[in-house]
């Protein structure tokens, strides 16, 4: 799919961060902030990235610190890694993971983080309600780190149920959503070409529409960004 006629980035000179989170696991989270990151340091800005919560393996935290070109290790950027594919509050229940003291030093590790870097891209794990520390989620994360949040979604059958709950979930805690972003988006079927609109009308939210990134896509999309961002930033970077 090209990328001309996608919506721009939108991104606000004013802006010091975003949380990307997901209405799942799976959904395009780690490519979001991929490409979000490598546009700003392409245009200049000095990024850094984060996912605090990681669970089965270090393939998402490789991929942001590689498209950020940063040096730091992995566990200052994923303070609170569990070994096995499960949410956070089931690994540390079965003694697979760190202790509920976690919390905290993910929260000292944003502060570190932020203190260092103009613009922080900040990924959550799985979904909005995903268990992180006894009752705490992802969403309850959000709050606390005051980011505004892109929701990134499916594109396909069952997303407009999925990005409603989500959104229902996030504003009931006060968080902003800055934006839903369609990934892997192809228009071939009927829900596909539909469910923008939709998402759009029943939520007044921007509905970004990502195509499934192939290296040629991701060229063009770090190239138009990166320029935006050099365009609206000018004086800032």
């Amino acid at each position: 799919m090209r990328v001309s006629g996608r919506p721009s980035l939108g991104l606000s000179a004013r802006s010091s961060g975003v949380f990307i989170i997901g209405t799942d696991t799976g959904v395009g989270k780690t490519m979001v902030g991929a490409l979000l990151a490598r546009s700003l340091r392409e245009a200049g800005v000095r990024v850094g990235v984060m996912k605090p919560y990681v669970s089965g393996g270090w393939g998402d935290v490789r991929a942001l610190k590689s498209a950020a070109g940063l040096q730091e290790p992995l566990s200052v950027l994923a303070p609170a890694f569990f070994r096995y594919p499960l949410a956070p509050a089931a690994s540390a229940l079965r003694g697979f993971g760190p202790r509920p003291a976690a919390w905290r030093g993910v929260l000292r590790a944003f502060r570190r983080l932020r203190r260092r870097f103009p613009f922080l891209v900040v990924e959550g794990i799985g979904g909005v309600l995903v268990p992180l520390e006894g009752r705490l989620t992802v969403g309850d994360l959000a709050r606390r780190l005051k980011l505004p949040v892109w929701l990134v979604a499916r594109p396909g059958l069952g997303t407009i149920n999925h990005v409603l709950l989500s959104l229902e979930a996030l504003r009931r805690r006060g968080v902003r959503v800055e934006r839903v972003v369609l990934s892997g988006f192809s228009g071939r079927t009927a829900a596909e070409k539909t469910n923008p609109a939709m998402l759009r009308r029943l939520t007044d939210q921007k509905v970004f529409i990502l195509p499934k990134v192939t290296a040629n896509v991701r060229r063009a999309l770090v190239g138009r960004w990166s320029a935006e961002i050099k365009r609206k930033w000018k004086g800032a970077v």
